[in-house]
């Protein structure tokens, strides 16, 4: 106990001395900025938190901001570099965001603050008695910043606040030569620059007695990179065509919150023309014709064997992506890879809740259902990428993970994924 004592007497001193050798200033500095700061309601506010810290002092963590009212979204990778000022050099520590506002009124950002943890406020001494401040960094924090959002449509803006969104379609076969009664499928993809995929808007086809329309769970996919969130919308139709007609144009409105300029993004009317050499009567639309033949019943039977199918790919693609991020996941805890297993992670959290999902680590932990010994296994893993250590307890992470998945997701009766089973 007299050793341990000596030795904690010691870590203390020689900290002292490294902060009192430190040149003046040279403590820890958080900064943080946004833009823009007039934005309107879902609109994307780029948010950029960086912590200097002087080279050859004490680590820490940095919390996440607190925002009420608003969606936040980690973008991209976190950078670690170094920076000079002054005769100091300084370890920076670089976080991006994007923060969407929901609600109008002033909008606060807060809660970035830098400090040692407590939990590992010991880790240098042998003494559990040592009080935690004398192992702990100076605390650091960000000022609060204040955004003045605003609803969209007071100065007649319509649609939705992007940076860009275009509209495009595909055909499964020309539209000039539909063969009568055979299956043409429609992709239509909107894609825009500042917004998550589930906050664009439903493309919609409108229903026409020349054609049987069916129409697709849309796929949704966003992007979230270090200039901001790319979001994909992808709506599928499938049309059994009995006689040509012309498809309305498609449009969705748009405002760009940065020049403040109205768009429109749009495809042009469509002319689909049944070609004449197909023999097959498919429907008749009159009623006398419709109880004189059975076959609208064959036309019937087509499309839910269209719908069927579409239904089973999509669930047999879905299946394979969980299995893959799950096999990844148990890959990454046998071998220790961090990395590997934070990304596996966020895409088993992509495919659980695609219309949400998680930006970070954190998140994954509060989707589980908030299990203790999950979320700090996570914190772990997400502290250890942070220093761009490769030590953790990977067994602890798979075994409290695996523990957290079974039962959040056994409250869920029917999915289109399998359960995750990690055994």
């Amino acid at each position: 106990m007299v050793i341990k004592r000596y030795r904690a007497f010691w870590f203390v001193l020689t900290l002292a001395l490294t902060v009192a050798a430190l040149p003046v200033g040279a403590r820890v500095i958080v900064e943080a900025k946004a833009s823009p700061l007039s934005a309107y309601v879902g609109q994307q506010i780029v948010l950029q938190v960086r912590v200097l810290r002087p080279v050859g002092t004490a680590e820490g963590q940095l919390s996440e901001p607190e925002v009420a009212g608003a969606d936040v979204s980690l973008l991209g990778s976190i950078d670690i570099y170094t920076e000079r000022r002054g005769d100091t050099d300084f370890q920076v520590l670089h976080k991006r965001y994007a923060v969407v506002p929901r609600r109008s009124g002033n909008l606060e950002i807060r809660g970035m603050e830098f400090a040692r943890a407590a939990a590992d406020a010991t880790q240098y001494t042998d003494d559990p008695g040592l009080p935690d401040e004398a192992a702990m960094s100076v605390p650091a924090a960000a000022e609060t910043l204040v955004i003045n959002v605003t609803a969209p449509g007071r100065d007649g803006e319509r649609g939705l606040p992007v940076a860009e969104l275009i509209l495009s379609d595909r055909w499964s076969r020309p539209p000039e030569s539909v063969p009568r009664g055979e299956a043409l499928t429609r992709t239509v993809t909107t894609s825009a620059r500042g917004i998550a995929a589930a906050d664009l808007p439903a493309v919609e086809m409108p229903k026409n007695r020349a054609y049987i329309l069916h129409t697709d769970q849309p796929e949704l996919t966003t992007e979230f990179s270090a200039d901001g969130m790319h979001a994909r919308r992808t709506d599928r139709f499938v049309l059994l065509v009995t006689e040509s007609v012309e498809v309305p144009p498609i449009e969705v409105p748009w405002f760009d919150p940065v020049d403040r300029t109205q768009h429109v993004a749009r495809i042009d009317r469509v002319k689909l023309l049944v070609s004449a050499g197909s023999q097959l009567r498919f429907v008749s639309r009159t009623p006398e014709a419709l109880r004189a033949n059975n076959r609208p019943w064959l036309g019937l039977g087509v499309v839910i064997c269209l719908a069927l199918g579409i239904a089973y790919g999509f669930r047999h693609w879905r299946s394979r992506a969980w299995r893959r991020a799950v096999h990844a996941f148990r890959r990454a805890c046998v071998s220790a890879d961090a990395k590997l297993a934070a990304r596996s992670l966020l895409e088993i959290g992509r495919l659980r809740w695609p219309e949400h999902p998680p930006g970070n680590l954190l998140a994954v932990a509060e989707r589980l259902g908030g299990e203790a010994a999950a979320a700090a296994a996570l914190r772990e893993l997400d502290r250890c990428l942070y220093r761009n250590e490769d030590h953790w307890d990977a067994a602890n992470c798979l075994r409290t993970v695996q523990r957290a998945l079974r039962r959040r997701t056994g409250r869920v009766a029917s999915t289109a994924t399998p359960l995750l089973k990690l055994h």
